[in-house]
């Protein structure tokens, strides 16, 4: 049998054994598992078995993994058959683990429906806003100057705040998990008992419940599902999507323009950064330059008043920036900050005017803070492509919330004056 009947088959008339193909593909749903050969050449037509009479071709031998596995798999190819109508199909598996990075903190947004939480962070910006602040201006009001730079202090308090999160977040884990384990022990006891209270043991084990959705909360997000339902789908679908999600973007080999294999992770690091530097080099091309000019030139632009100059001009204000914060999806990435969009509407009448002063004072010195300006890139294969060739990745670049503040205000500036440009 085959699994796809236009790829994995030739001169067939019909299709062969539908009822084991059936069977499998629901095996291979459920289980999560990847046919190799088909991961590694999406498109290729080629077969493991043959017949002369009447002519027949089909691929029926092939390697079924689990997707965790698939980073370590660094070879797959159909031999030459010898002394039998079946070809072998060669697999190879590197066993040793691949070496993982420290990976990017992410703020757990569950924390900003904990009270304690959001008084130990306003409190927290009150400390380290005396702790920066100059003598004379220790006061609560607008004129409120620091030490260092704006953005510099944005920065510092940002990071304090993370450090602070880190710890608690330790602790309310602990404290979660010593809940469930005391309600585990109660829910046996009670189970145990032959004359159980029903009544006590579905209140223990709803207790349980909405212990429990708090962790599958973030599961869900990680997962980057579309839509999110309670009895849509079981727990188990969503861990599945997960760690799905996780393999999809691991880079175990890459194909180099000279056809070379490369498999080390220093090797592959290389090659990527090479790639991506190179693919976005600022071009110097004079070319390039005249054809912007005269893209521009199609473009008839309205004169714009003293007052629409002014609009578009000038430092960003509180209100303007509030009204995008507000406009922004939840649970998006963070960037490397690892605080959403989120956690700046909550806590914007505290951080808010931090934020605008070192948006503006990065403008006055015509650059951002590094921590603001950095962005990562993350790979998202192309589906229905071989991963392992770098231009079937799909490169998307994870900025910062300030960031994405800041230039969202500015193309917000920008659109009501649009519909004055013609081309």
């Amino acid at each position: 049998m085959v699994i796809n009947q236009n790829l994995d088959t030739k001169d067939y008339l019909h299709d062969n054994n539908p009822k084991a193909k059936k069977k499998l593909i629901e095996k291979i749903e459920l289980y999560d598992l990847k046919d190799v050969f088909r991961e590694y050449y999406p498109n290729l037509k080629k077969y493991t078995w043959r017949k002369k009479n009447p002519p027949k071709q089909a691929r029926l031998d092939f390697f079924l993994v689990s997707n965790s596995l698939m980073p370590k798999i660094t070879t797959t190819r159909i031999e030459t058959k010898y002394r039998s109508d079946h070809s072998p199909v060669l697999l190879e598996i590197k066993l040793s683990d691949l070496q993982k990075g420290q990976g990017l903190w992410k703020l757990n947004t569950s924390l900003l429906k904990d009270k304690q939480y959001i008084d130990l962070i306003k409190n927290l910006i009150k400390e380290i806003k005396s702790q920066y602040a100059v003598v004379l201006y220790k006061r609560e009001n607008k004129s409120l100057q620091f030490t260092i730079s704006d953005y510099e202090f944005l920065d510092i308090l940002l990071m304090e705040i993370r450090q602070k999160t880190v710890t608690y977040s330790i602790y309310k884990r602990n404290e979660q998990k010593k809940a469930e384990s005391s309600l585990l022990k109660e829910i046996t006891k009670l189970e145990n008992d032959s004359n159980v209270e029903f009544e006590r043991l579905e209140q223990k084990q709803n207790e349980l419940i909405d212990l429990r959705k708090v962790k599958m909360r973030g599961k869900f997000i990680r997962s980057r599902a579309l839509w999110i339902e309670e009895g849509e789908r079981p727990t188990k679908y969503f861990c599945k999507m997960e760690s799905r999600n996780y393999y999809s973007k691991l880079i175990s080999r890459l194909e180099k323009d000279s056809g070379q294999i490369i498999t080390t992770q220093k090797e592959i690091l290389e090659e990527t950064r090479e790639f991506y530097q190179k693919l976005y080099k600022k071009s110097d091309s004079i070319n390039d330059d005249t054809d912007m000019k005269l893209k521009m030139s199609k473009i008839s632009f309205a004169k714009l008043s003293d007052h629409e100059a002014e609009e578009l001009e000038g430092p960003i204000k509180e209100v303007e920036a509030l009204q995008f914060l507000k406009n922004m999806k939840n649970e998006r990435s963070p960037g490397s900050s690892g605080f959403p969009a989120e956690f700046f509407k909550m806590f914007w009448i505290d951080l808010g005017p931090f934020v605008i002063r070192s948006i503006n004072n990065c403008y006055e010195e015509n650059e951002m803070s590094i921590v603001q300006k950095l962005g990562i890139i993350t790979c998202i294969p192309k589906p229905n492509k071989p991963k392992h060739i770098l231009k079937n990745l799909r490169p998307l670049t994870l900025l910062n919330t300030v960031y994405k503040i800041a230039s969202g205000t500015i193309a917000n500036r920008i659109k009501k004056h649009l519909n004055k440009c013609r081309i």
